[in-house]
């Protein structure tokens, strides 16, 4: 009798820790999952601000070139040459 009992309890045990063990497997795995899912959206979010440094940096260049500082200020600051004459145009 008494090894019965014993014997039941094992198979108990046993089975509790095969249960637990499954679940924490399967925890993992979608914490894994996730894991991966983030990782994705983080690269294709660095490969975004790659794209747009690259875009910065050139335009950083190109406002280095003279005649494109030139253009600039005539558009963004109304500016002129010296001697230049400015005509309006007072029809709308």
């Amino acid at each position: 009798m008494r090894k019965r009992q014993v014997e039941a309890v094992m198979g108990a045990v046993i089975t509790l820790v095969t249960v637990y063990t499954v679940g924490n497997i399967i925890m993992t795995g979608l914490s894994l999952g996730k894991a991966l899912q983030y990782r994705q959206a983080l690269e294709t979010e660095i490969g975004v601000l790659q794209d747009d440094n690259a875009r910065l940096e050139q335009e950083l260049r190109q406002a280095e070139d003279p005649s494109v500082m030139e253009q600039m200020a005539r558009q963004k600051l109304g500016l002129v040459r010296q001697g230049e004459k400015i005509f309006c145009d007072i029809n709308p």
